[in-house]
């Protein structure tokens, strides 16, 4: 029995030796989406939207930026983020951009959701040139704008 506390010990002093020289502890059950990776602060949501704004890519008139929040589609499915350009979304009142804090994994992953979400709103507001559905071209422009292409999933490398 001694042995057993012992050996639980250890392992959750190891288990905080990791989070905090890491900054988090990343599971199977994280790595297959069903624990967050790491949740965004609301300091870390206004840093990402501040970088949009300094990239040109400001939030429009009547546009909501949600961070944190959930990023739903209709379906129920879960994203890293959405943009909604209607009055009535899966999040409520639109339209808005959100910041899903369960699936991203760091500040950088989270300016590149937030980068792409913002060039889909100036996308569908016509204050940005190109097709708001073409997730590719979306993608592109966001690293353009300074998105670390790590986490810009939609062209292929």
């Amino acid at each position: 029995m001694r042995k057993r506390l012992i050996l639980l010990a250890l392992g959750v002093a190891l288990a905080f030796a990791v989070v905090f020289a890491t900054g988090s502890l990343r599971t199977g059950e994280q790595e297959r989406g069903r624990l967050p990776l790491h949740v965004p602060n609301d300091i870390e949501c206004a840093e990402s939207h501040r970088l949009a704004e300094e990239m040109g890519l400001t939030l429009q008139p009547g546009w909501i930026y949600l961070c944190p929040s959930g990023a739903t589609d209709w379906d129920g499915g879960d994203h890293e983020g959405i943009t909604c350009p209607y009055r009535d979304c899966p999040a409520g009142d639109g339209p808005y951009i959100a910041a899903n804090p369960g699936r991203v994994e760091n500040q950088s992953h989270l300016n590149a959701v937030v980068l792409h979400e913002s060039v889909h709103m100036l996308r569908f507001t016509g204050a940005l040139e190109g097709d708001p559905f073409d997730e590719c071209s979306v993608d592109r422009e966001a690293a353009r704008r300074g998105a670390n292409p790590a986490y810009l999933n939609y062209c292929p490398s």
